[in-house]
């Protein structure tokens, strides 16, 4: 996708990249945008601008560097958007492999290859809950603090994408085996379903990780110098 502007109707970005869809519900932001620029939709719910299209950038466009992320960012918002971001895994997209994944092996109950691949993903889903319940408890709170003015002597945590990267690496070998290796009796409907719910997983993990790294670290890091 090429590089978005304020003045770029949001409709055009979300017919453009429907996973879009998901970043801007957890900003708030509804479908039925008409023919809104993006200043215009972020006006409408008292978000700023350049915060919008920092995140919408930053998520579809893999050339874009944001250069002047810092002077963007409100950290409590930011902080918003990846607390709901966690939550829309863990109550949606998780939930949703899940129900494709039992649905899949419940139509080949002799089929050993998706038992197999089930565990593979039992495995990427509990490390990506290990990291969500990190941030909930540790990285949003404590940054909260530090936005606030509240941290006191606290170490400015880590903003560790390795985790993440792990469990993006782990879907990926996921989609490789069912691809390459399963065999047996399945139903090729449900398995397409499941291929689609794995990546859709994969790929905003992906996104969002570059959210993380570009704006989130260096945010955190120019918290840490002013204090």
């Amino acid at each position: 996708m090429k590089i978005i502007s304020t003045d770029t109707p949001l409709s055009e970005v979300i017919l453009a990249d429907p996973s879009i869809i998901p970043v801007i519900n957890r900003l708030g932001i509804a479908l039925g945008t008409d023919d809104r620029s993006v200043a215009e939709v972020a006006g409408a719910h008292h978000l700023s601008a350049d915060f919008l299209l920092t995140i919408i950038n930053t998520f579809a466009c893999r050339d874009y560097f944001p250069a002047n992320a810092l002077s963007r960012v409100d950290m409590p918002t930011m902080l918003s958007y990846l607390e709901l971001t966690d939550r829309y895994y863990l109550h949606f997209q998780i939930p949703n492999i899940e129900r494709h994944f039992n649905a899949l092996v419940a139509s080949g109950p002799d089929n050993s290859s998706l038992t197999l691949l089930r565990r593979l993903f039992d495995k990427a889903k509990t490390d990506l809950m290990a990291l969500i319940d990190s941030d909930m408890r540790s990285l949003f709170p404590t940054l909260r603090s530090l936005a606030s003015g509240e941290g006191g002597e606290c170490d400015t945590p880590a903003v560790d994408t390795a985790a993440a990267e792990a469990v993006e690496e782990m879907l990926a070998d996921l989609l490789s085996m069912i691809v390459r290796n399963i065999s047996g009796h399945y139903d090729p409907n449900l398995c397409y379903a499941t291929v689609v719910a794995v990546d859709g997983l994969r790929s905003d993990l992906s996104k969002n990780n570059r959210i993380r790294n570009l704006i989130l670290r260096p945010a955190a890091l120019a918290l840490a110098s002013k204090r």
